[in-house]
């Protein structure tokens, strides 16, 4: 008799075992892909970017190199995720919000959201999720987001873990290069097929990706 792990037990790991990140998911394997998400947001920036807002920032992984580069607000829904992002990163300021809907009242230089957005289940929920990241945009802002899984590759139940960055208990897994556009309002409608980095810059304070 098999047992599958109810969804009830997978939301254990962003409440009352989310002080297993740090073991199961080091900030240390974190750190290549953030630098190269830091190089591709100030390669791809028409403005300096100084500021970052991090979308559904989980337990600060990418935060503890992001803070390398800009100053980083981030937002999670789980307190006990941010509890972790502020044990790690005492440099950065969190607030507790649903990526569709929080509203901080300041605006950055860029905004991020990573792998979170796979939680967006429905097409209202992501264009919530990519108002809140305008809605926070300084003019001529950048807003960066990466879709780590499309329909095509997902399966159900799949679960990799790994100590190490290059590693998973299933095999090696390649590095994460993904594939990045910056053409203002078309670089955020993104193929379902292709697993992507968007770069999105309004052109003015007025417009949307």
């Amino acid at each position: 008799m098999s047992h599958g792990v109810s969804s009830g037990d997978q939301r254990r790991l962003y409440s009352d075992l989310a002080w297993l990140w740090p073991i199961i998911s080091p900030p240390q394997d974190y750190v290549e892909e953030t630098e190269r998400l830091c190089r591709t947001i100030q390669d791809r920036s028409r403005i300096e970017v100084g500021s970052l807002l991090h979308l559904g920032c989980g337990a600060g992984n990418n935060d503890y190199t992001l803070k390398e580069h800009f100053e980083v607000t981030g937002v999670d829904l789980s307190e006990d995720m941010l509890g972790m992002a502020r044990w790690l990163n005492p440099q950065v300021a969190y607030a507790q919000g649903d990526m569709r809907t929080v509203r901080l009242g300041r605006s950055f230089d860029a905004v991020m959201l990573l792998d979170s957005v796979g939680y967006m289940l429905t097409e209202d929920d992501l264009r919530a999720a990519f108002a809140t990241a305008f809605a926070h945009l300084n003019p001529r802002g950048l807003f960066l987001t990466v879709a780590e899984i499309s329909a095509e590759r997902f399966q159900q139940n799949e679960t990799l873990c790994s100590t190490h960055a290059s590693t998973a208990t299933r095999g090696t897994l390649p590095a994460k290069s993904p594939s990045c556009t910056s053409s203002g309002a078309a670089a955020g409608r993104t193929s379902r097929s292709t697993p992507t980095c968007a770069v999105c810059s309004p052109c003015t304070r007025g417009g949307a990706c």
